[in-house]
């Protein structure tokens, strides 16, 4: 939010958005990435897991939602709002239809929100055209590992990527306007850098066609969504895991405590907060009467969309 005190501690989640805050004039920026409890989010937890209604083996759950042993499983858990998601998830609906012409392929869309209306529309279309199920939704999941667990591939941005990736499965990152990327060892300091999001083409191209290139390739190559799978489990391991997290909490509450602004500078940055506050205050309200309004306000405007470049060396 703009109008935060500069004096405030930060805490960011990733590289790019600290060089942001920094640039904008924050002294006290520091990067904790979003944790993955590695132990809970994993096949193995999962399979071991007591089965329930709520809770079942990835086995059970192919088996629950008509998923043959030849299926190809894409997986996308998500939230079906309008803003960040729902062009990715219409253009994975189209990307798996066109696959499936070559390939055994189901689309599993797991989430709910406001575009569920819009979802299950173009759902329903792609099926009836086929006939046969090729998108299946199955609405919120009290507890969606299972479907990653059932995945051969898991589509998603933020959290849900790092899910996927904790489960050992190929990811293929969803943005905007056309954004699909795939991570390779090529491709992980992009997403370090600016988080597991992006904005325009990627290296395969942009849209439907990028997204079917990638699939298909995934597709060919069972050697390499074991390859990839492997890579992504380890660099949660190594660098998301909660324990990790946990230091680096602890580490930062030290720094800042021992580093507190003056009366005079802390005051002179609530006044410029709530200028900038009664600014923002004052813009919504008209938004909202234009009908201009993102339902999602901050969120509906990812650092990462500004195409700020990655630099030549990642940061450690």
């Amino acid at each position: 939010a703009p109008f935060i005190p500069y004096t405030m501690p930060l805490v960011v989640g990733t590289e790019q958005i600290r060089q942001v805050e920094t640039d904008a004039g924050r002294r006290r920026v520091a990067l904790m990435e979003p944790p993955v409890d590695t132990s809970v989010n994993s096949v193995a937890a999962v399979s071991a897991a007591t089965v329930s209604a709520a809770a079942v083996s990835g086995g059970t759950f192919r088996s629950h939602w008509g998923l043959g042993d030849d299926a190809l499983a894409v997986v996308c858990v998500t939230r079906l709002a309008q803003e960040l998601k729902l062009e990715g998830i219409l253009a994975a609906m189209e990307s798996v239809r066109a696959l499936s012409r070559e390939w055994p392929v189901r689309l599993i869309i797991a989430g709910s929100g406001p575009a569920a209306e819009v979802v299950h529309h173009h759902a329903r279309r792609i099926n009836d055209e086929a006939g046969r199920r090729l998108v299946i939704l199955t609405g919120e999941l009290a507890d969606p590992r299972p479907a990653y667990a059932a995945a051969d591939v898991v589509l998603g941005m933020g959290g849900s990527a790092l899910r996927g990736l904790a489960f050992g499965k190929p990811l293929v990152v969803q943005g905007e306007q056309g954004f699909w990327e795939l991570l390779t060892p090529e491709t992980l300091p992009t997403f370090l850098w600016q988080g597991w999001y992006g904005s325009g083409p990627g290296t395969t191209g942009e849209g439907i066609p990028a997204l079917t290139a990638i699939l298909a390739r995934l597709f060919d190559d069972p050697g390499l969504r074991r390859a990839l799978g492997s890579l992504g489990r380890n660099v949660v391991e190594d660098r998301f895991s909660l324990s990790r997290a946990a230091e680096r909490q602890v580490e930062l509450y030290g720094q800042f405590t021992v580093s507190r602004p003056g009366a005079a500078e802390a005051a002179r940055a609530e006044a410029v907060a709530f200028a900038r506050y009664c600014s923002y205050v004052a813009g919504r309200r008209w938004q909202r009467l234009t009908g201009r309004a993102a339902t999602d306000d901050f969120n509906a405007r990812p650092v990462a969309a500004a195409h700020i470049p990655v630099p030549a060396v990642s940061r450690p």
